[in-house]
């Protein structure tokens, strides 16, 4: 049975060089790839901003 596709946007950004290489290090350890590990960080950023109205 095929996957559907999700719909996407994308995004493209610069960031210090010290946090991409940390991004580098955490994928490679952990697997997940770029993609889901920003989408993860973004939605516990939000989701934090949300609850507690603060960054």
């Amino acid at each position: 049975m095929p996957q559907n596709k999700k719909e996407y946007k994308m995004l493209n950004c610069k960031i210090d060089k010290p946090i991409a290489d940390e991004l580098d290090k955490f994928t490679t350890e952990t697997g997940l790839t770029k993609t889901a590990t920003v989408e993860k960080a973004l939605k516990m950023y939000i989701s934090q901003f949300k609850e507690t109205g603060k960054i």
